[in-house]
């Protein structure tokens, strides 16, 4: 299966230096692989959907390793990840363009991938936080209850003291 999705993406990128008879001598550049890509990308949104990539074959789990950033389609940058990571998979020479963008994609993929992650650990931290706050509100209103309660009851005792203060002893001197 793995063969078969490399064919089917560098072909493209292959039938020019095929035609020359230098197919293994030419590294695949940067523009070949933007040039693949909008082919690819047949509604021209500047995304390739499962549906545009399907025919290249880029189905499934290799797609969705290459989705860095986990929405259904493929960006041109992730496309060059993937590509780069086929083209050398199936042992093709890389041009230097290529590996060097390639690598300012990763780089800025793993940026943004801590980022996500700080921001993560800020809004679990930030919930954590206010949770906490609302226990300590729920125990500072409920402490608030029970102290009204207790003064409650012993104003009542007191009241009740009070009105037996007041009646006429039933004893008998």
């Amino acid at each position: 299966m793995n063969k078969t999705i490399l064919l089917s993406l560098l072909t493209a990128a292959m039938l020019p230096l095929a035609a020359s008879g230098q197919e293994q001598a030419q590294p695949l550049t940067k523009a070949a692989a933007t040039q693949l890509f909008h082919r690819i990308d047949v509604n021209k949104d500047q995304l390739a959907t499962k549906a545009e990539v399907r025919p290249h074959g880029l189905v499934g789990p290799k797609f969705t390793a290459y989705d860095h950033n986990s929405d259904g389609q493929m960006s041109e940058s992730e496309f060059l990840v993937a590509y780069r990571a086929m083209a050398e998979g199936s042992g093709r020479p890389i041009a230097r363009d290529l590996a060097q963008q390639v690598s300012r994609i990763q780089v800025a993929q793993r940026a943004a991938a801590k980022e996500a992650a700080e921001i993560k650990q800020k809004r679990a931290k930030h919930k954590r936080l206010q949770q906490a706050r609302e226990a300590n509100e729920a125990a500072r209103k409920e402490a608030q209850r029970k102290a009204e309660a207790q003064r409650k009851q012993a104003e009542r005792i007191r009241q009740a003291r009070q009105k037996e203060d007041r009646r006429p002893s039933r004893r008998k001197p």
